[in-house]
């Protein structure tokens, strides 16, 4: 996983569960501070939560519903053991 925040002079905060572990990985812009309650810290914020789901992946389809398997630079739906469904876009 990825972070780009250079050149965003209104994004001061970044808010994680992990503060050194995101400065360490993800920092490569000195205006940007990662911080575990933006709300008190900085003006302007964005929250990356991490993805939880502990569900057995079942299916997974392609924009048109076709059933396919994992492609990089393409839209997908992942269909989960519960019947919920993700949306994912993985860049290469």
């Amino acid at each position: 996983m990825s972070i780009d925040a250079v050149q965003n002079p209104n994004l001061a905060c970044i808010e994680a569960d992990d503060v050194a572990w995101s400065t360490a990985n993800w920092t490569d812009d000195s205006q940007n501070s990662f911080s575990e309650n933006c709300n008190n810290d900085c003006v302007y914020t964005v929250g990356i939560n991490e993805n939880t789901l502990s569900e057995p992946l079942i299916k997974t389809f392609d924009i048109m519903g076709r059933e396919t398997t994992f492609k990089p630079n393409t839209l997908l739906i992942y269909l989960y053991d519960d019947g919920s469904t993700e949306k994912v876009f993985t860049v290469e």
